[in-house]
Parts: structure tokens; C-alpha cells; sequence
């Protein structure tokens, strides 16, 4: 084999590695993503009676309102009427991390806490800083951007702390069957200037 034709060989077993990695990171990315989307769903509709949460005059502000009918404007395309028929999981990590932020510690986090005893003591802060990163990653990975530069190990700890958080049982399920943090250490994510791309299949 020439130098070319290894040196070919080599990227090409690189790239599958991040391809492999990525696909990896991205099952911990969507199970802390719909954990949290339901947390949220089923706490607030308990709190508020009602499945719409986000019309009760207890929770939603003009801006709120405002904000939730451009996001099914552009699920849907044109406008239509906020709904409980609207389909939840439609919504991006974003739009979940934006609801555990200062504006809404008492209309969200506030009942949130009531549904883990340790979310109280781990702190809203803490828990939407963190959600920050995963949901940073989430993009990179979707947008083809690149990852390796990042500490994934810490991304992939805090992927599991906070799903841990919200569902023990599912954390503890998935960190038993994934080998995510095998492929974070086989692709040595900080070796100095990778500049390799990454995706995931979905994409």
C-alpha cells in the first residue's frame, strides 16, 4: 500500500469512528431530550389542571403566548391556533431549555423540584447551564459542525447526570448498554488540532 492509499485508509477509519461516536452521543442527546420534555409535560399539566398548560392565565404572558404561536407557525407553516392536540415532541431542546430559565422559576422549576427531591438541591442553575452544553452539542452534531475540540467526556457525564436526575432507572439502563464513553476515549477527542467533521445518520 503507497502513502496515499494509506493515508486514505486512515481517514477513511477515522471518519467511520466519528460517525460511529456520534451516533452514539446522539441516543444520550435524545433520551435527555424527551426525559425532560415529559418531565415537564406531566408536571405542568398536573399543576396547572389543564393538558394546554401553556394557556392558563397562570402561566402564559402576552410574550409567552406570542412566542408559543410563532413556534406552530413555523411547525406548520402557517398560522394556527395553540392547541393541546399540538404535537410536543415537535419541539426542540431549545425550546425545553428555555423553559427552565429565570423568567419561569416559579411557573416551571418551582414544580419540577417537587418532582425529584434532589432537583432542589442541584438547582436550577446548574441544571439549565449544563442543558446549555448538551443542547450546543445537539446542534453541532445535527449542523455536520465539528465536536472534537470539545471535552466529550464532560458533555457525555453531564448527559447522564441530569437524566439521572429526572429517570434513574433509564439513566442507569443506558449507561449499562451504550458505549458511548468507550468511543469518546477511542477517537481521543483532545488530541491537538482534529479538525474532523462529524454527523449522525438522522441528520
Amino acid at each position: 500500500m503507497n502513502s496515499t492509499s494509506l493515508y486514505e485508509s486512515q481517514i477513511s477509519k477515522r471518519i467511520i469512528q466519528i460517525f460511529e461516536l456520534s451516533g452514539a452521543l446522539w441516543v444520550h442527546i435524545c433520551l435527555l431530550e424527551v426525559t425532560l420534555r415529559e418531565a415537564i409535560n406531566s408536571t405542568l399539566k398536573n399543576a396547572y389542571s389543564r393538558m394546554d398548560w401553556w394557556n392558563s392565565p397562570l402561566f402564559s404572558s402576552p410574550n409567552d403566548r406570542r412566542y408559543f404561536i410563532q413556534i406552530t407557525k413555523r411547525l406548520n407553516g402557517h398560522a394556527q391556533t395553540f392547541g393541546p392536540n399540538i404535537h410536543l415532541q415537535h419541539f426542540s431542546l431549545s425550546f425545553w431549555v428555555r423553559l427552565l430559565g429565570n423568567k419561569y422559576v416559579y411557573r416551571v422549576w418551582r414544580h419540577l423540584e417537587n418532582l425529584s427531591p434532589t432537583l432542589k438541591a442541584y438547582g436550577r442553575r446548574n441544571f439549565q447551564q449544563k442543558a446549555i452544553i448538551i443542547r450546543d452539542l445537539r446542534n453541532a452534531i445535527a449542523h455536520h459542525a465539528p465536536i472534537l475540540h470539545r471535552n466529550l467526556a464532560r458533555d457525555l457525564a453531564y448527559m447522564h447526570e441530569l437524566t439521572d436526575l429526572l429517570s434513574p432507572g433509564l439513566a442507569r439502563a443506558l449507561k449499562e448498554q451504550s458505549n458511548a464513553e468507550s468511543l469518546v476515549k477511542l477517537v481521543k477527542i483532545n488530541t491537538p488540532g482534529a479538525k474532523l467533521w462529524t454527523t449522525h445518520p438522522g441528520a
